[in-house]
């Protein structure tokens, strides 16, 4: 007869619910193909889809190989949804196998490394890949569409070298662009460095953001107390004025990482 299960306390119950968040987030923007189902999570932490949804619906707490696997698969960083278990990944400084007995039924046996060799240098950043898909044109998502880069680390002057500020390190993320709309400021392919830290408009500047249900990178200056301007550097894309009340933005665009041909 198995173990009878501790109730989980309500800082568990809310890793739990902000990790289910993070998961439906990553998958929303993605067409199912492409999409991270339970099913492939679960096979990927060699566990059945019941046990992963356990951790996702609040009958299990959360640990730190549910958190490596989901990292190792779909890029969403631990502290996002458990700074308790981000303080304790970066306490253990050191290669580590992490294992978990799921009620005597199955083995969750997980490889992490957290040597020296992953740590990040003085003034270096982290940059992940952003889990919306921005579109330059009409919102569309072409089914060919390639991120051009899904990680990257930069040091700090990268950023300050060029007057850029950021709202918080761990704020930053990175997408690629794609279209027409606003080449010459941004080609197609080109990878973006954002903040999610700005959902709001603090000034002219290129945004992602949603308006009527789609999806843009586009530049947005101030109409009128009621309007955007949502402009495209490309002239021969239309600029169109559109409703403040309609707009959702989910990030600043700090940096074009143009690449050129030599």
């Amino acid at each position: 007869m198995s173990e009878e299960r501790r109730p989980l306390t309500a800082e568990e119950k809310e890793e739990c619910a902000a990790l289910k968040r993070e998961f439906l987030a990553w998958n929303a923007p993605l067409p199912r193909k492409d999409r991270i189902s339970q099913e492939k999570m679960a096979a990927h932490l060699k566990m059945n889809q019941g046990s992963f949804s356990n951790y996702l619906n609040g009958h299990r707490p959360v640990h730190i190989g549910i958190a490596v696997g989901v990292y190792e698969l779909m890029g969403i960083p631990v502290d996002r949804y458990s700074p308790r278990l981000a303080a304790e990944i970066a306490r253990l400084g050191k290669t580590g196998s992490l294992k978990e007995d799921n009620q005597g039924q199955e083995s969750n046996v997980i490889s992490a490394d957290f040597s020296s060799k992953g740590k990040l240098k003085d003034g270096e950043l982290s940059i992940p890949q952003y889990n919306v898909r921005g579109a330059l044109g009409h919102g569309q998502v072409p089914a060919d569409y390639i991120e051009t880069i899904r990680h990257v680390t930069v040091h700090e002057s990268l950023l300050s070298g060029r007057g850029i500020s950021f709202s918080k390190a761990e704020n930053l993320a990175i997408i690629t662009g794609f279209g027409q709309s606003m080449e010459g400021t941004i080609n197609d392919g080109d990878p973006l460095i954002v903040d999610r830290g700005i959902n709001q408009f603090i000034g002219d500047g290129i945004y992602v953001l949603t308006w009527d249900g789609l999806l843009y990178v586009k530049r947005l200056q101030k109409h009128s107390p009621t309007h955007f301007d949502m402009i495209s550097d490309n002239p021969r894309h239309k600029d169109q004025t559109i409703s403040i009340a309609d707009v959702t933005i989910h990030a600043r665009v700090l940096l074009v990482w143009n690449a050129k041909k030599l």
